[in-house]
């Protein structure tokens, strides 16, 4: 590799992380917002600076300073060393996994091919599979490590859950590899070329056509995918690992602050890498239904115009949005319903 090789795959690293960190509030306040919407309630609204409240995500950076500058403790008898050790050896699968996550295809610009994922790995699924299989073991060891009976219940209960799991998450994308394994007479694991191979269109009786996605041709593996991917980032109903009612917290009862604060980025990066996967493998990745790469290759400045056309709309429609809502709000308020966002 040479020195702007290594360049380019130093500044897809720094951005890749940072993106998938950054996803990590959005997703909460997402959670929080949506969930406020489905039971009817208001969610967090309080938290401000100076008055501003952007519809409640402010309330992320009250939690960012919390974690920052809460007590980091220790229970007495926990061992200090794997105490510490812990957080880090989930975190640090869940972050390691999206360095082989492609987010476009390769370009040639200049006589040299630019690849879109830090490492462009021929067994990346199996890659996959490895690395997050190995945040098992932070669990077991934060666990164990706390010296309390709740977080050692919840660790065990989140091991034999991630590992149960496992095996109908690898089960599931063995039709999907039997498939796209072996395309264009090459035989890869590599996330590109099952992405390539869902490129082609499955014609319907002669009368329509549909993208050879995974989802159509393996409908119940995207199921069975989907439902251990909840199983594997302890999301409900699938939770048990957390379960509050039996175990104050499962596995992170003792961990507080930023250790905490680890474990929680960890799931969500989690999630992130999960709904990528299904992407990937069910829905086309990075492909367009019947927009081939290279007909977008070949039309790439009408492609530009259009997207920048869309943006325009976008920044121009803004406006007029939120002065609906404002307006909106000041009519109710004046016929005195007060509505807080």
């Amino acid at each position: 590799m040479d020195l702007i090789g290594l360049i380019w795959m130093l500044i897809k690293l720094v951005v890749v992380v940072n993106v998938f960190l950054s996803l990590v509030p959005v997703l909460v306040w997402l959670e929080r917002r949506g969930s406020a919407f489905i039971q009817d309630r208001l969610g967090p609204n309080r938290t401000n600076i100076f008055g501003f409240k952007v519809f409640g995500i402010i309330q992320n950076v009250a939690d960012v300073l919390k974690f920052l500058l809460k007590e980091d403790f220790r229970p007495a008898a926990a061992d200090r060393i794997l105490f510490n050790l812990g957080p880090w050896l989930v975190f640090l699968p869940a972050v390691l996994v999206v360095i082989v996550i492609p987010f476009a295809d390769a370009v040639t610009f200049g006589g040299r091919t630019y690849t879109f994922q830090v490492a462009d790995l021929d067994a990346g699924l199996l890659f996959i599979f490895a690395i997050a299989s190995l945040g098992v073991f932070g669990f077991i060891m934060s666990g164990w490590a706390s010296n309390n009976k709740f977080s050692l219940l919840g660790a065990m209960r989140s091991s034999a859950q991630m590992i149960s799991y496992e095996v109908t998450l690898g089960l599931s994308v063995v039709g999907i590899l039997m498939i796209y394994g072996t395309y264009n007479g090459v035989s890869s694991f590599e996330l590109n070329h099952l992405i390539r191979a869902q490129g082609e269109t499955l014609n319907v009786l002669g009368l329509f056509s549909l993208p050879k996605w995974g989802i159509i041709v393996q409908p119940l593996g995207f199921i069975l995918f989907l439902i251990a991917s909840y199983a594997e980032t302890n999301r409900l109903p699938f939770d048990m690992p957390e379960d509050e009612a039996a175990l104050v917290a499962g596995y992170h009862t003792e961990y507080g602050g930023m250790k905490f604060a680890v474990f929680f980025m960890s799931e969500y990066v989690s999630m992130v890498t999960a709904s990528c996967l299904v992407v990937i493998l069910f829905l086309g990745g990075w492909q367009i239904p019947w927009a081939p790469t290279e007909s977008l290759l070949n039309h790439a400045g009408t492609v530009a115009r259009i997207l920048v056309t869309l943006l325009g709309l976008k920044l121009l429609g803004g406006p007029f949005s939120f002065t609906t809502w404002s307006l909106t709000k000041s009519t109710l308020t004046a016929s005195g319903l007060s509505i807080e966002i």
